[in-house]
Formats: C-alpha cells, sequence, structure tokens
C-alpha cells in the first residue's frame, strides 16, 4: 500500500493545540473513552479510535485501511 499521510502522536494533552493542522484525529485504545467528548470539541475534524488489536501489533497500514476511516471522510 502506498499512502501520503502525515501522522503525529502526542499527548491526549496536546490534542486540541495541534488538531486544526489534521483532518482525521485517531485516539489510541486507552483514550477511547474521551472519544464523545473529543468529537464534541472538534467539531470540523473525524475523531475514530484505533482498534486495540491494530494498536498492539503496530499494523499502521491496517489503521488506514479499515473501512471505518474510508467511509467517515
Amino acid at each position: 500500500m502506498n499512502f501520503n499521510y502525515e501522522a503525529e502522536a502526542v499527548a491526549y494533552t496536546k490534542i486540541y493545540e495541534v488538531a486544526d493542522d489534521y483532518d482525521v484525529v485517531l485516539l489510541a485504545p486507552q483514550i477511547s473513552y474521551m472519544l464523545p467528548q473529543i468529537q464534541k470539541m472538534l467539531e470540523q475534524q473525524i475523531v475514530l479510535t484505533i482498534p486495540a488489536k491494530i494498536f498492539g501489533t503496530y499494523d499502521v497500514a491496517a489503521i488506514f485501511s479499515s473501512n471505518r476511516l474510508c467511509s467517515s471522510k
């Protein structure tokens, strides 16, 4: 797969500072409980959670090829 995406990992305390620079915000499983709150604050971005299995195996291609991400655009 050949993707042309830029990603940045940041602490959850900095999400609101950097979110405007991105179209999609992906949340790690350990902060997925914050999804409703973050979606409400970041209405202009797509906010999704990374499934634990994908996060745990660091399968980056699976993140970007998932139907959830593609259908949310």
